[in-house]
């Protein structure tokens, strides 16, 4: 891999800068010389890092976001899970009613599973089991943060849409919530 005295990391690093067109290009080869520097911390020896980073260039680095030119012609259509940590000129949040964010304990609907979920945790962890009001609670502060991250990801403007009905459902309620920050 390296037969001079410097480290791989480092020399990774010196080599993408001086082969870096665009500033993404520069930031991606940080990322990547960060995890050479990580994979060097755990590992013995050349060869086995050697190992490593050939496994890695075969395979998809997961947990790795990786930089890209902005593409003015392209437009990101993603979840809000998905959208954190990111930032948009422009994001749209749409069919934002009280059956997609329900922002109101009597609107949550607790989810399929629940009860048996906590039932496992209690008997492996000793947690209690929590009662529908809690968890309706719980689920409304996951919606609320969720609708955090959604709407922080605008730089320059926010478009909030709903319609008061839709093919499969009748009629929509619109978020009280919402309505209040329009």
């Amino acid at each position: 891999i390296n037969n001079s005295c410097e480290r791989t990391d480092k020399l990774a690093y010196k080599a993408g800068i001086y082969y870096s067109k665009t500033s993404a290009d520069k930031s991606n080869t940080y990322i990547i010389s960060t995890i050479i520097q990580k994979l060097m911390n755990i590992t013995n020896n050349q060869e086995d890092l050697a190992e490593r980073m050939e496994y890695l260039s075969k395979n998809t680095l997961k947990g790795c976001k990786f930089f890209e030119e902005e593409n003015l012609s392209r437009v990101n259509i993603m979840t809000t899970h998905k959208s954190k940590g990111d930032e948009f000129d422009y994001v749209f949040l749409c069919e934002m009613n009280e059956n997609n964010y329900p922002l109101t304990k009597d609107n949550v609907k607790i989810k399929a599973g629940s009860h048996f979920i906590q039932t496992i945790r209690a008997l492996t962890d000793k947690s209690r089991i929590k009662t529908p009001e809690e968890l309706k609670r719980e689920q409304t502060d996951e919606t609320l943060r969720l609708l955090y991250v959604a709407i922080t990801r605008a730089k320059k403007e926010l478009y909030i849409t709903s319609a008061k009905s839709y093919k499969k459902i009748k009629k929509v309620k619109i978020s009280e919530f919402l309505k209040n920050l329009m």
